[in-house]
């Protein structure tokens, strides 16, 4: 095989077109409009010291902080344990499965939104509506159900029999539905 050809300046010849371009001023009115700068809500700082109610979703929950040598208890679904800031931050760096896996909740906003828990908790929200069981929603309420730990799917299911019990779920074809999903004798509890 031989080499590939260069080419020499003398045999590429090429026709250069230049053409004069003309340009014709254009008057243009700019309005000039305040800039509204908006400021970025002051993040509220929450002290270390400072005591947050913490509620659970489970029964029979411990919690024991290295940093303090101190054990903390949920032993109903419901209860409700004072805990200092430092305490949860230490919970969150350490084990956020407290949290995401629905066992704990911390009821001041301020915490639920520095640790990014709103969707989280929105979920559980849903579920104890007893007016988002329709027909519509019944999907969306059994993978939503689907997709909790053992320990919520627990929660949930008291709180959909002490929903029925109580008259806010009476759609007996969602509570038969809701039965066949997880097997769950929820008809029975019907008046």
């Amino acid at each position: 095989m031989g080499r590939p050809r260069k080419n020499k300046v003398e045999d590429i010849q090429e026709t250069v077109v230049v053409e004069k371009a003309t340009t014709t001023p254009v008057e243009e009115t700019v309005e000039e409009k305040p800039v509204e700068v908006v400021a970025k809500p002051e993040k509220i700082k929450i002290e270390d010291d400072e005591e947050i109610d913490v509620q659970s979703f489970d029964s029979n929950i411990t919690y024991w902080d290295k940093a303090t040598d101190i054990t903390y208890f949920w032993e109903e679904v419901g209860e409700i344990v004072a805990m200092p800031y430092s305490v949860i931050k230490n919970m969150w760096r350490n084990h956020k499965t407290y949290f995401r896996n629905f066992l704990l909740k911390p009821l001041d906003d301020r915490v639920v939104k520095e640790f990014n828990l709103a969707k989280t908790y929105e979920k559980y929200d849903f579920l104890m509506d007893g007016s988002k069981y329709t027909k519509d929603s019944l999907n969306t309420i059994v993978t939503t159900i689907n997709s909790g730990t053992n320990g919520f799917k627990s929660a949930i299911f008291n709180n959909i029999k002490n929903m029925i019990v109580s008259g806010e779920i009476t759609d007996v074809y969602v509570i038969k539905q809701l039965g066949k999903a997880f097997d769950i004798d929820f008809v029975g509890l019907v008046d």
